[in-house]
């Protein structure tokens, strides 16, 4: 398995939502390319996608989400078992997205923490699993709960 987090963290939700749900999608890295049909189609695996959209929307922040990929080798998890439900498979990446969730938002309290969108695709031949989170976290003041900008990437070198 390997974390990959996209450069991208600004413009519309419904754009970065639509890369990690939608079952057709056009690719941008190649103008004029005909629109790849993702077969098997992303599966949700959490989250609620309208709230994160509301919530990165709403951010008046110049970089308003982050998005990683935790992308697994072929021979790392079977495709078949996991498409079958495999409550085993199931289990590990669970606990790899609950790792991942306390790194991202280290010192930051549960209650505190954005929604996340979590979501896979199959279609390459290899399990990835998408996680997609406003970059803010919940501040009170006052019993008033407001954003304050929170980078779950970690800084990468020049």
């Amino acid at each position: 398995m390997i974390l990959l987090w996209s450069p991208h963290s600004t413009g519309p939700a419904a754009q970065v939502m639509g890369y990690l749900l939608d079952v057709t999608i056009r690719q941008p890295a190649l103008p004029g390319a005909p629109q790849l049909r993702r077969d098997p189609p992303p599966e949700l695996l959490h989250g609620n996608p309208a709230l994160v959209a509301a919530m990165i929307d709403g951010l008046e922040t110049r970089h308003r989400y982050a998005c990683a990929t935790l992308s697994f080798a072929p021979e790392d998890i079977d495709l078949v078992a996991w498409a079958a439900g495999n409550p085993v498979l199931r289990k590990q990446i669970e606990a790899a997205l609950a790792l991942w969730s306390e790194i991202a938002f280290a010192g930051i309290a549960p209650e505190a923490r954005p929604p996340v969108v979590v979501g896979t695709h199959l279609h390459a031949g290899r399990l990835e699993v998408n996680l997609l989170t406003p970059r803010a976290v919940w501040a009170e003041v006052n019993g008033v709960r407001y954003p304050r900008a929170h980078n779950p990437c970690p800084p990468i070198g020049p």
